[in-house]
């Protein structure tokens, strides 16, 4: 059975290369080479449900590594990969809404409290998905810098 694309075309799987996730994840990244579905008609691109759960997984634990602190779209996607509001958020971290929400407007997370959020998000992350013990060993001693890494998405494996 094949999928039908709006235009009437049919959604052929292929490789995706520069592909914008962030319509998906509320976040901005891209993805290359993963598995995707192409119009053969319209060339209209878009991911099937399994790569777009294992992207969630995947930009959860790029940012455990990433060196820098959280600023405040990426500390916002590691509380909604929690599946948390931020008043849950905070109860969890023993800090009060406001200051998650006061994380998520200005950007302004201590090193202990991107720690915690790190921590939370390691403890929530598969297996499969969850990157080496020590890649939160930096965090607490890491500055914050004024322009992270861009989120690149590469090659994923089964979804979690």
């Amino acid at each position: 059975m094949s999928t039908k694309c709006d235009c009437g075309g049919t959604l052929k799987k292929t490789k995706l290369t520069g592909f914008d996730l962030a319509p998906y994840l509320g976040l901005k990244a891209r993805a290359d080479g993963v598995p995707g579905l192409r119009c053969d008609h319209c060339d209209w691109e878009t991911l099937p449900g399994e790569t777009i759960n294992a992207a969630l997984h995947a930009v959860a634990a790029l940012l455990l590594g990433q060196e820098e602190r959280l600023e405040i779209d990426r500390a916002r996607y590691l509380r909604k990969y929690l599946g948390l509001t931020q008043a849950e958020l905070g109860k969890r971290m023993s800090v009060t809404r406001k200051t998650v929400n006061q994380w998520e407007s200005t950007g302004d997370i201590s090193p202990q409290h991107d720690l915690i959020l790190r921590a939370l998000v390691y403890a929530q992350l598969a297996e499969a998905s969850r990157p080496a013990a020590g890649v939160l060993d930096h965090v607490r001693t890491a500055p914050p810098k004024a322009r992270p890494k861009p989120l690149v998405v590469e090659h994923l494996g089964r979804a979690a």
